[in-house]
């Protein structure tokens, strides 16, 4: 049987499954992807970059909460891909770390100067002015708070 490299790990010998942790982040690698497809409408690469950061917020709080409970409970048994809790912990870390860089990379340099030239600002609250507090206040009262 051929074993197959994930993009970011070591594939160990004898390995036959993929850690699902490991599957879930090659997964949020191809939306990641996708912000970055210059072909994609402006619009659609943004969305992909939420869709994105969306899903890591929702990634630590179960996944990684729980694989941290077992490492600092001291439990080193072995999934079927042969890694323990701290391992698949510091696989997670460097993944996800080289992941939020590239997400960091796509906003800044990407996404918000192309923003920009379609007359879409990004500006900090002192910049608006009383109408538009009022009109963002509103917005979050009725939309965003329930």
């Amino acid at each position: 049987m051929q074993h197959i490299a994930h993009v970011g790990y070591p594939v160990t010998p004898g390995t036959r499954f993929q850690n699902r942790e490991r599957s879930w982040l090659d997964f949020n690698a191809r939306v990641l992807q996708l912000a970055e497809d210059r072909e994609l409408p402006l619009l659609e690469r943004v969305r992909f970059l939420a869709i994105f950061s969306s899903n890591l917020d929702e990634f630590f709080p179960v996944r990684v909460a729980a694989l941290k409970e077992r490492a600092q409970a001291g439990v080193r048994s072995r999934g079927i891909d042969g890694l323990d809790a701290a391992e698949q912990l510091r696989i997670i870390r460097a993944r996800v770390v080289e992941l939020v860089d590239r997400q960091t990379r796509i906003f800044t340099k990407e996404l918000v100067p192309a923003l920009a030239d379609a007359g879409i600002r990004f500006v900090s609250v002192a910049e608006l002015d009383a109408a538009e507090r009022q009109l963002c206040d509103h917005i979050f009262e009725t939309q965003i708070f329930p």
